[in-house]
């Protein structure tokens, strides 16, 4: 990239705040820092050491669980799935994940402000507290499922990307390292901020084979040189953090995931929000100026 930027950090003090909210709009992401407690990340890394990152379910059958070479994507919980038999490590694993309450919590403060709730108690502002039972409340409004991404030691760079394009319904994304992520070895994730608000057809003129390619291939296989191009000449914002932060974030907004040089796996579950009864957006407007004069292929 051209640079590096300072990341858009939010400390988390139990609401989701219009702070908060403006940061994510704005940005298309924000790491909150102290989410989620650190002790629970350990355990779930100890337990996820005891029976094998591949031996949870793949994200994408027809390549198994290596959808990328030394990328792990499985499914933490699989939301229409079956849960793991009771008394299993698996089993421990699944519950931790939705132990998560305060992912929920933001999740569901999230949907329910888009919905502009506005009674009293209710709207974004609310802080949580220690009795609701946000999973259940969060699943009012989305399903939830959550993916294990792992960057394997010797990985290396993803190509610049979106989970979902700007013009679909868009869910809602939190993603969480197990443990500290403090320097370029570990292979932080990489964001290039403001990017959901990007008009595909200004610097890819192929838009339809950009939009419509499989994730595990948008992200690897799929090189388009004019993005490479384009996205290179931007600033981006590598994200560090404590164990316990959390990157949210707006799945339009252009990542990739970075070379593990270090002797360790860099492991972060990924809980991705869908809304119940969600509708696609219009393309947002132009916001490069530069239309392509040939349609890029992919190689």
């Amino acid at each position: 990239p051209a640079s590096h930027i300072e990341q858009c950090k939010v400390p988390f003090t139990r609401r989701f705040s219009t702070s908060m909210t403006a940061a994510f709009q704005d940005a298309g992401y924000m790491m909150v820092t102290g989410l989620v407690s650190p002790k629970l990340l350990s355990h779930y890394k100890d337990l996820l050491e005891q029976v094998g990152r591949k031996s949870l379910p793949a994200v994408h059958s027809e390549v198994g669980p290596e959808a990328q070479p030394r990328r792990v994507k499985v499914f933490a919980v699989r939301g229409s799935g079956p849960a793991p038999p009771p008394g299993t490590v698996h089993a421990k694993l699944h519950a931790l994940t939705l132990s998560m309450r305060e992912v929920f919590f933001l999740a569901d403060r999230y949907f329910r402000a888009q919905l502009a709730e506005g009674s009293e108690g209710q709207g974004p502002e609310r802080i949580m507290d220690n009795d609701t039972d946000y999973v259940a409340r969060a699943s009012e409004l989305a399903s939830v499922m959550v993916h294990l991404n792992t960057a394997m030691p010797g990985s290396l760079f993803q190509n610049p990307h979106f989970d979902y394009p700007n013009t679909a319904a868009r869910p809602f994304f939190v993603d969480v390292p197990l443990e500290d992520v403090t320097s370029e070895a570990q292979g932080p994730l990489e964001l290039w901020p403001k990017t959901h608000t990007f008009a595909y057809t200004n610097f890819v003129a192929e838009t339809e084979g950009l939009t419509r390619i499989k994730g595990h291939k948008r992200q690897y296989e799929h090189c388009y040189p004019q993005v490479n191009a384009r996205i290179g000449g931007m600033s981006s914002a590598l994200q560090f953090s404590r164990a316990g932060d959390a990157v949210v974030r707006d799945p339009s907004t252009w990542h990739r995931g970075t070379p593990n040089s270090s002797p360790k796996p860099r492991d972060m579950l990924t809980f991705i929000f869908h809304a119940k009864g969600s509708k696609a957006r219009p393309a947002p407007k132009a916001t490069l100026q530069a239309t392509p004069k040939a349609t890029p292929k992919a190689t």
